[in-house]
């Protein structure tokens, strides 16, 4: 509604003042329009208008019903009898309880029609909360603040008129508890999320069902199939990179992409290289801190790089190439989308015939994730929902990442669209749900073979990270000691007799120092021992500092604490080279100051350092003797090395226990 203006003797104009009750009136509006966002609105709109028309269905239902039961009985309605419960008889008013102002029965109305849609249709308690929150906040707007949910629902005697929000009354409250308690605990129904391991493998699959070199131009059946394949890699990597909803990917429109997007308004210099920019202003997190007045700038915008280290993920390269082929064999000669065409657009079943004008269904989708996931053999497949994506990016970035490309809370949470008010626990079950799941599952606990370490810390290096880390605070820390020791050995004092002194102290402390060597912090040393303050006894200074306590070279300071460098994940096919060589050979620059093969049992006498150099150990013997050095003759035998170290490790484990080799574990 646009204020009326006036103008005045000096050419100005202002705002014609408006009366209190076309203000007032004006708040509601705006209190209606934007208390929830506009999706919102609109869908509990639909709820309130199902809920109407319900009740007038079952009043002239239950019309019927009671006059078949008189011509069939003696007349007499048993919900008329003097002890019927109250509520039972149907109110007069029921038809139209819905319609306007809450009237006794109404509290009746809405508990049924929430009944009526959890065990009736056999919706789920998110369906039930939606019609819950629509009624309220239809109350709760209605005639200022005379049905609002801080009042008690109650009949005012005075004024003879229901006042307070009906959606709280007892009634109201006891079926909603009622339809989240139905089926007890809800299975967990999170989306499973889609994997980089799960693009990858569905990558190779579809190479071979479609190269690069398929001649579109000269079959026209081969169109189908490779605008399939390019449609499939377009969508899967939008979600993957910028983490959409399957429903947000869907909606994606032309005018959503900027090839050539203005500088970044910082005014920070532009890193070289292509991008260009994907703008998600509808996004749902993005509405909220725009409600909040929390967006930025350039908040609901991403800038779109080339990813080759996971081209099946990239995209920059995939997007293009989709929108290429889409205006290129479906739009004609010299034709573009248009701003409002959708970048994903429903095709038929046989993928040669687009409608442009509008998006793929959800269940098209739906049914295209996991039948691709299926041919393609990837495990869960059927699991694929509309957070799949989301949750696989998420997860990728927040921790399986290579080193160095992990990203922190705070830019998950950004990048995601979530809301800065959302609880950290909430967004931490989002990102590791399934890792905790996992670790915590003990099922197989009477599993007669070995069981793997599930530890999210215990990667395919059984716990490497952790204990390399320790080693290095070890290192520096002694290393900080001795030089202490060093600096304080060369202070002269007129009333200091450094001799006499020395001889003094070590004398005291020798007397009390064991004489097995000094044993190193490990990775069972308390957390506090390593995070918080230095603090050493008298022995331990003399253990390091004492030219007399003659440890054997395998621990000495000067040879460096022993430990294994760790094998990422993402390694993938070539960890098990990685160990071989290990075995073989050391490597400085990861930690390796001595080939594994050569280390002294005292090296590795420490559990977790015991189980990891077994594994490399394992592996490489395997190699080494058992096939003679021979790359192509294992890499045969073992088809499971592609899938990464663990896969590998089980496979052999699996051979020598059926060869005898290797005896199963015996527990209890």
């Amino acid at each position: 509604m646009k204020r009326k203006t006036h103008t005045k003797p000096d050419g100005t104009t202002t705002s014609k003042p408006k009366r209190h009750a076309e203000l007032y009136e004006e708040i509601r509006a705006d209190i209606q329009k934007h208390g929830k966002s506009a999706k919102t609105n609109k869908l509990y709109e639909g709820h309130i208008k199902r809920g109407q028309d319900w009740v007038k269905r079952y009043t002239a239902l239950q019309k019927n019903v009671e006059e078949l039961w008189r011509s069939q009985g003696t007349g007499v309605s048993v919900l008329e009898s003097d002890d019927s419960e109250a509520g039972a008889v149907l109110d007069p008013e029921f038809a139209t309880c819905l319609d306007d102002v809450p009237v006794e029965c109404t509290p009746t109305a809405i508990a049924m029609f929430m009944h009526e849609k959890c065990f009736g249709e056999g919706r789920g308690k998110s369906t039930v909360d939606q019609v819950h929150a629509a009624f309220l906040q239809h109350y709760n707007r209605m005639k200022g603040n005379k049905y609002h949910e801080s009042r008690r629902f109650q009949r005012d005697e005075v004024k003879q008129e229901w006042v307070g929000n009906p959606v709280r009354s007892p009634e109201v409250e006891d079926m909603l508890k009622t339809c989240h308690n139905k089926d007890g605990e809800a299975d967990r129904n999170h989306s499973r999320p889609m994997t980089m391991g799960d693009l990858q493998q569905i990558w190779v699959f579809m190479k071979t069902q479609c190269p690069d070199n398929m001649d579109v131009d000269m079959s026209l059946k081969n169109l189908g199939p490779k605008t399939k394949w390019l449609f499939w890699l377009a969508y899967s990597s939008v979600g993957m990179t910028i983490w959409t909803r399957n429903n947000e990917s869907t909606l994606l429109k032309r005018k959503n992409i900027v090839l050539n997007p203005p500088p970044h308004p910082s005014g920070k210099k532009e890193v070289s290289g292509q991008y260009f920019d994907v703008n998600l202003r509808e996004r749902k997190g993005w509405q909220k801190k725009m409600s909040r007045n929390e967006h930025q700038m350039n908040g609901h915008k991403f800038r779109i790089y080339p990813q080759p280290q996971t081209p099946w993920a990239c995209m920059h390269t995939h997007l293009l190439n989709w929108i290429e082929h889409y205006e290129k064999y479906f739009l004609g000669p010299d034709q573009h989308l248009e701003d409002n065409d959708y970048i994903f657009p429903a095709f038929t079943s046989t993928w040669t015939t687009v409608n442009r004008q509008e998006p793929i269904s959800s269940k098209s989708i739906n049914t295209l994730i996991n039948g691709v996931a299926e041919a393609a053999g990837v495990k869960g497949a059927g699991e694929f929902t509309t957070h799949c994506f989301r949750r696989g990016g998420a997860q990728y970035r927040f921790m399986y990442a290579p080193i160095g490309e992990r990203w922190t809370l705070a830019r998950i949470r950004w990048w995601g669209g979530w809301a800065e008010g959302e609880h950290r626990d909430t967004l931490i079950r989002y990102l590791l749900d399934e890792l905790h799941t996992y670790e915590e599952d003990h099922s197989d606990a009477l599993c007669p073979a070995p069981i793997e370490p599930r530890s999210i810390v215990q990667k395919e290096d059984c716990g490497q990270p952790p204990n390399w880390f320790v080693y290095w605070c070890n290192t520096n820390f002694a290393n900080s000691i001795q030089s202490i020791q060093t600096n304080l050995s060369t202070l002269q004092s007129p009333n200091y007799n450094p001799q006499s002194s020395s001889n003094l102290y070590s004398s005291h402390l020798h007397s009390s120092t064991p004489t097995h060597p000094p044993q190193l912090l490990t990775s069972s040393t308390p957390p506090s021992t390593l995070l918080g303050p230095a603090v050493m006894t008298h022995t331990q200074i003399a253990v390091l500092s004492s030219p007399m306590s003659q440890a054997p070279q395998s621990l000495t300071l000067e040879s460096g604490i022993p430990m294994i460098p760790p094998i990422s994940r993402s390694h993938g096919s070539k960890a098990w080279e990685i160990a071989v060589k290990d075995w073989q050979f050391p490597d400085p620059d990861r930690g390796l100051r001595r080939a594994l093969k050569d280390w002294p049992k005292e090296w590795y006498a420490e559990i977790d350092r015991k189980v990891c150099y077994g594994q490399r150990k394992m592996v490489a013997e395997e190699f080494l003797n058992e096939y003679g050095g021979d790359k192509q003759a294992f890499c045969t035998a073992y088809p499971e090395y592609e899938k990464g170290f663990t896969a590998l490790l089980k496979a052999i484990r699996k051979v020598h226990q059926v060869s005898g080799t290797r005896r199963t574990r015996q527990r209890g």
